[in-house]
């Protein structure tokens, strides 16, 4: 399991390096948010500014400010959409876990794991909600809690079966979002100091320019 492996459970939008393809804030709005006519009457210019200032966090490493931020986006988006509150739940989700590598003692680690496992759970039932038409969301979930459930566990088979566990969910989520088209290409990007890929969200070409 690599670096490409979790990238594969990064609901977050891309963010590059100078040597790769980057979202401006205005795509990452488009990308969050949609376009008309799929685009939710929630999505004012105030979340706009939510999601540009949560975008812009995420990117200096700020990760514990861009979960918070990215709870109050949550707060406006009303209950009959199960689609973005889990999607904006799963991205609060992973800026925890990003929090907690950055954590300096094993009591603030621990929390963090905890309130990352909590709010993927959370996700996990918006999409189950959804049925098939969020399997992919679902299983990358999924997968994605019990990699959560991983960095909790203390007996070395148990943490081995969780791994193995996640990777099959993860397998399955790729294997849905292929089939659906909704992830299409490959982007090379950075994680720190080490090269990633990931699989970049379907947006119109005229989006990624």
């Amino acid at each position: 399991m690599n670096v490409g492996y979790l990238e594969v459970l990064n609901p977050l939008p891309f963010q590059g390096s100078s040597l790769s393809t980057k979202l401006t804030p205005l795509q990452v709005e488009k990308s969050e948010l949609g376009t008309a006519p799929h685009r939710p009457e929630y999505a004012t210019r105030g979340a706009e500014s939510i999601l540009r200032r949560a975008s812009e966090q995420s990117q200096l490493f700020q990760f514990s400010k861009a979960a918070r931020t990215y709870s109050s986006y949550l707060r406006i988006i009303p209950s009959a959409d199960p689609a973005q509150r889990g999607d904006t739940l799963l991205k609060i989700g992973f800026l925890d876990y990003a929090a907690a590598m950055q954590s300096n003692d094993p009591g603030g680690f621990k929390a963090r794991i905890g309130d990352a496992l909590s709010t993927t759970r959370t996700a996990e039932r918006c999409f189950k909600k959804m049925g098939k038409l969020a399997s992919a969301d679902f299983h990358r979930s999924r997968a994605f809690a019990a990699y959560l459930e991983f960095w909790m566990a203390k007996d070395p088979k148990r943490k081995a079966r969780l791994l193995e566990d996640s990777w099959s969910l993860a397998k399955k989520s790729l294997n849905e979002f292929e089939r659906t088209r909704r992830y299409q290409r490959t982007t090379l990007g950075w994680l720190g100091n080490r090269p990633r890929i990931r699989l970049a969200a379907c947006i119109p070409d005229q989006e990624m320019h």
